[in-house]
């Protein structure tokens, strides 16, 4: 119960793919195993004073509850997973395209370029798209979030839109992804920096430009850039 809301220390010990339906799980089993123990007398349940116990996993119990769990995570994780702090500020995908508004209104770029409620339509689908410059889309994506997945999750659905819209609309020039990297320089923000950046190289491939920089205004210049092409 403890680790429920705590989904980075759940997937070191179920895998990256945890979703909510696992956890239901999970805590049903937790449930169903109480129960029984309940129903056979709790005396008769392998436990430890005060919490109960699976012999079967090799982990034992202690009085101290975090403790316990640190444990766990070090015989089944290897590693103790630390969990960043929250941030002060929502920096999602919203706060970088507003940063990006920002940074554009002191550059020499069209306000034709940005497509207004970051929405088209080509036909009978919609499609999240921030900039047109006629031959091509962008989109504008945060990396400013706790855990890489997240980030990668992200690229992954900006990169689908505007690819989708350029083919149905037979675009003449690549699209374009528009990355704010994290700016500081703690362990977390340095390794999400270095994924990013890594699988954006790998997207390339794909047919796309990508743009990565920890400055929004650096950012906006790349767009000044493209929106001229």
């Amino acid at each position: 119960m403890k680790w429920v809301p705590s989904l980075a220390k759940l997937s070191k010990l179920y895998g990256e793919a945890t979703t909510a339906n696992d956890l239901v799980g999970l805590l049903d089993g937790c449930e169903r195993s109480i129960r029984s123990g309940h129903a056979c007398e709790l005396s008769n349940v392998d436990c430890g004073t005060p919490h109960i116990r699976l012999a079967v996993c090799g982990y034992f119990s202690a009085d101290n509850v975090e403790r316990e769990l640190t444990q766990l995570l070090k015989r089944h994780a290897s590693a103790i997973w630390s969990e960043p702090n929250s941030r002060e500020e929502r920096m999602d995908d919203d706060w970088a395209y507003s940063e990006m508004l920002k940074a554009l209104a002191n550059l020499q770029v069209p306000e034709s370029i940005i497509v207004p409620g970051r929405s088209i339509i080509v036909g009978r689908r919609q499609f999240n798209v921030a900039f047109n410059n006629g031959r091509s889309y962008g989109n504008v994506v945060s990396a400013r979030y706790t855990n890489f997945s997240t980030v990668e999750r992200h690229i992954l659905l900006a990169h689908v839109e505007i690819t989708a819209a350029h083919n149905l609309t037979g675009r003449s020039h690549q699209p374009a992804l528009f990355v704010i990297l994290p700016a500081s320089n703690s362990q977390d923000d340095v390794a999400i920096r270095k994924k990013s950046v890594e699988f954006l190289a790998e997207i390339e491939d794909s047919g796309i430009n990508q743009y990565s920089d920890p400055d929004p205004v650096q950012l906006a210049q790349a767009i000044e850039e493209w929106a001229a092409q």
